[in-house]
């Protein structure tokens, strides 16, 4: 029964990386690891029986484990960010980082948190780009990252407060 489970969770997620935060008792969650291969499990887990959570309690509990595992992920992106400068490759800037977008070579779109804002209704984070604040170059640099199978992400802070940076593939 447990690998049914598991396997319906990973033809589900398949394909994606979304992170994927377990909970259970502690003994469920152990065993679910172990049977597991989902490549974006969360290490911890929220060892409470979900059926005694409501949904909102269910993510105020999750959602620390989530943004550490965002907060690791941001500093590897800043570190790939810094080293590809280092060696002359990285993005910073307006329009340095659209150019490298519409030509295909933005792994991950880097913005800051000014440019994110719960959606209305409670619904998922969205990125809103204001052109007049001068983001439309950056709205921009945005669709042709996505286009061309790339990510976008907000971190706490770019390096000399550019509204833009991008990790590139090449």
């Amino acid at each position: 029964y447990r690998r049914e489970v598991t396997r319906g969770v990973e033809d589900y997620l398949a394909g994606r990386t979304i992170p994927l935060i377990r909970a259970g008792l502690p003994e469920w969650v152990a065993v679910y690891r172990e049977i597991n291969s989902y490549p974006h499990l969360v290490d911890t887990a929220v060892e409470r029986n979900p059926d005694d959570l409501a949904a909102d309690d269910l993510r105020r509990a999750a959602w620390p484990l989530l943004e550490e595992r965002l907060k690791k992920e941001n500093e590897a992106l800043l570190d790939r960010l810094h080293e590809q400068f280092a060696r002359g490759t990285g993005v910073f800037g307006l329009e340095e980082t659209r150019r490298a977008a519409r030509e295909g070579r933005v792994d991950t779109l880097l913005v800051p948190p000014e440019t994110s804002a719960a959606a209305p209704n409670g619904n998922s984070p969205v990125v809103l780009l204001d052109d007049e604040s001068g983001y439309g170059l950056v709205a921009s640099a945005a669709r042709a990252t996505l286009r061309a199978g790339g990510a976008i992400r907000v971190v706490e802070a770019l390096p000399d407060a550019v509204p833009a940076a991008a990790v590139v593939r090449y």
